[in-house]
């Protein structure tokens, strides 16, 4: 079974593409953007919607594992079962950290004096 791609991956290359964007703009690097990153001109926001898409997925994937193995499903294995249901944690402690970044970026702006 593989899920790369969801999730924890995706979020990871996400943040990094936009970590190269954002390196690129204000000139600090020069380079070219990888093949994982997504279409130019494309809004942060469907950005962010894909890769919580992914978390998403990550999760249902793995409770749908977790139910047919639970059913007595013989084509899985407890060890398929245990590695989709950790990459759907780590997908959401990703996100979680994310948001938690941006929550204190957000403290941090509203902060500034004008």
């Amino acid at each position: 079974m593989n899920i790369s791609g969801i999730g924890g991956d995706y979020l990871l290359q996400e943040m990094a593409s936009m970590r190269l964007q954002a390196s690129d703009i204000s000139g600090r690097g020069a380079g070219s953007v990888p093949a994982t990153a997504g279409k130019a001109g494309e809004d942060f926001s469907e950005v962010l919607s894909r890769a919580l898409d992914g978390v998403s997925d990550a999760q249902n994937t793995a409770d749908d594992l977790r139910t047919r193995f639970d059913l007595g499903d013989r084509s899985l294995s407890l060890s398929d079962v245990m590695i989709s249901s950790q990459k759907a944690s780590l997908s959401f402690e990703a996100a979680v950290q994310v948001r938690n970044r941006f929550v204190d970026a957000y403290r941090s702006i509203m902060q500034m004096q004008v």
